[in-house]
């Protein structure tokens, strides 16, 4: 079955939503000011500010900073007077205050502080951050903190991971950051894996000043080898990939992140231009995110096609120290004439649409796993926190679920639904934020056992 191309076009272009970059456009901050001054202007008006500034002070002295931001914006405050940004090692600062796009005698609201939580999140070269404010009657100190990542590996907790992904994945990854001074984080990789060896370069940072949010720009070169028939002889292909692009990302709101790009990509012999294009929705306190993404491989002769993807999740806590529960359901396609190396496919690897943890992509160098043209996936994980005393600041036992169905694909290729169960553990060793996961997967139709292991993708993203 293929999809529409019009509307698979429209899906990738939903890089249309840089015209919503959230800072306060001109009309925008004059109906705030002008709702600031008939505030001021009614009679009893200062009274009525008196009283909604000890509302919003007794907010924020409980820790409800959401609540004393709605308690002063109903009279026009709290402006903006200064942002001062703390953890601020080597990042320069005009780069950060030009990121975090906060103007003085703008009017903070809490949809604004939520947006600016998303962003500093996605600074490449933070770990982690946050953005806080100091309440001053009827104005505020922006304080965005960051966390910096190391320029490098320093000690065997931060090399840990990376040695763990070599030996379960055949591949090595390795970042280095500010090495432009302009924030930026540079990933060279390379995968050895027999039949799917692969390298390349990633390069995240800060957009220009004329373009909103973060800009990533990625390098790669691949080759990959499938199995066709194994009855009566065997019989083999093998797809060589040279791939360039890039891509802008951000969050248009609290709720609402988008990403957009396009580049250059050769599958064999034949040249394609590609647009593609994402929106990530958030809902119900960060409890529920949907994913739908969209990419058009344009080239001449009828041979265009298109790829898509719907993904939702959920979970039951957003905090890290919980007890966690999570589910994910989705599906992934691809137009009829896409090709091989475009299908989506479920396996215990790190780069694949969906997880099956006791399954392998590949065997034996080429690749026999579950994929095809059309991929239903869902999975349910448990992780329980542990008790850390010294070394990794994060411990978890997880137990999963995983199912996968593909079908429209290969004769050699698994069609069946296969339910994978597990177990695993979830640890945070670097100083690199990032947290790896180590689980053995049993197949329930086939009896495959698997131990794997990979990073864990920030909740939420695809």
């Amino acid at each position: 079955m293929a999809f529409p191309k019009r509307s698979l076009i429209a899906g990738s272009t939903l890089v249309i939503l840089l015209a919503l970059p959230g800072a306060v456009t001109p009309a925008r901050a004059g109906q705030q000011r002008n709702a600031g001054q008939a505030a001021a202007d009614t009679p009893g008006a200062g009274q009525r500010i008196e009283e909604q500034r000890e509302a919003a002070r007794v907010r924020f002295i409980v820790g409800d900073v959401d609540g004393a931001l709605e308690e002063l914006n109903q009279v026009g405050e709290p402006r903006i007077t200064e942002v001062k940004v703390e953890g601020r090692v080597r990042a320069k600062r005009d780069l950060l205050l030009g990121y975090v796009e906060l103007t003085p005698g703008e009017l903070l609201t809490p949809g604004r502080l939520a947006r600016l939580n998303r962003r500093m999140t996605e600074l490449p070269i933070a770990t982690t951050g946050k953005a806080s404010y100091d309440l001053i009657d009827g104005t505020v100190v922006m304080r965005p903190v960051l966390v910096e990542r190391a320029r490098f590996y320093d000690g065997p907790l931060d090399w840990a991971p990376v040695a763990a992904r070599a030996l379960f994945t055949q591949e090595v990854r390795i970042s280095s950051s500010d090495v432009l001074g302009h924030g930026d984080v540079w990933t060279p990789y390379i995968r050895w894996a027999r039949g799917r060896p692969r390298i390349g370069m990633q390069v995240a940072l800060p957009a220009p000043s004329f373009l909103p949010g973060v800009l990533t720009v990625e390098a790669f070169r691949q080759n990959q080898d499938y199995l066709l028939a194994s009855f009566p002889t065997t019989l083999t292909t093998g797809q060589n990939r040279l791939r360039g692009g890039a891509m802008l990302s951000d969050w248009a709101t609290g709720w609402l992140r988008w990403e957009g790009g396009g580049g250059f990509d050769r599958i064999e012999s034949i040249n394609y231009g590609y647009i593609n294009g994402a929106l990530n929705a958030r809902a119900f306190g960060d409890h529920f995110a949907a994913n739908l993404g969209a990419t058009w491989y344009g080239a001449g002769d009828n041979r265009s096609s298109t790829t898509g993807e719907l993904t939702f999740m959920a979970r039951n806590t957003v905090h890290d120290d919980r007890p966690l529960l999570t589910a994910l359901a989705g599906i992934a396609l691809v137009s009829n004439n896409a090709q091989l190396i475009l299908w989506p496919a479920a396996s215990s690897g790190a780069e694949q649409v969906a997880q099956l943890r006791a399954h392998p992509l590949n065997d034996d160098g080429l690749v026999t796993g579950v994929y095809g043209r059309r991929l239903s996936f869902a999975a349910v994980e448990y992780v329980h926190p542990l008790p850390t005393r010294f070394g990794p600041s994060f411990l978890g036992l997880a137990g999963f679920v995983d199912a996968a169905n593909a079908s429209s694909g290969l004769p050699t290729a698994e069609t069946p639904l296969h339910v994978d169960i597990g177990t695993g553990i979830r640890v945070n060793a670097s100083r690199s934020g990032s947290r790896v996961r180590i689980d053995l997967g049993y197949g329930l139709r086939d009896g495959n056992f698997r131990l794997s292991a990979g990073y864990v993708q920030p909740w939420g993203r695809r």
